[in-house]
């Protein structure tokens, strides 16, 4: 939390709750709810989080504008960074990809210009490495 003048991290706490900066003296109430909604609605929207819900599916099933809900998810995502920050560090494995979408129904100038497909190797010290690939060995046409 920082001041919302001075933007200082140092702060004195009153005797009535609110917080007194110790560099400019400016006194506020901290907030609560960061994000303007009432605790019933935070807990649904934490509810279908924890459930790994898409975003449609939490805005279906949840009354809130999308913004707010990603501005709320961002937010608990950062938390989570913060909690847990050595569960999201390390290694990422990919297994496939596919990249270019569908051939089939490509106009013929795309189908011309896209005439060779890329394809990505990784070896065992973990490099990689690009080649190209003719689409007829692939029995693409």
């Amino acid at each position: 939390m920082k001041c919302l003048k001075c933007n200082k991290a140092n702060f004195w706490q009153t005797s009535q709750g609110r917080l007194k900066c110790k560099h400019c003296r400016y006194l506020f109430i901290p907030k609560s709810n960061i994000f303007k909604v009432t605790k019933s609605l935070l807990r649904e929207v934490i509810s279908e989080f924890v459930f790994e819900h898409s975003t449609n599916i939490i805005l279906d099933r949840v009354n809130i504008s999308k913004y707010k809900l990603l501005k709320i998810l961002t937010g608990l995502r950062i938390a989570m960074i913060k909690d847990y920050a050595d569960v999201f560090e390390g290694i990422v494995e990919v297994d496939e990809t596919y990249l270019g979408g569908q051939w089939k129904n490509k106009r013929k100038s795309q189908k011309r210009k896209l005439g060779k497909l890329k394809e990505v190797e990784v070896d065992s010290n973990n490099r990689y490495s690009v080649f190209s690939v003719d689409r007829a060995r692939c029995g693409r046409r």
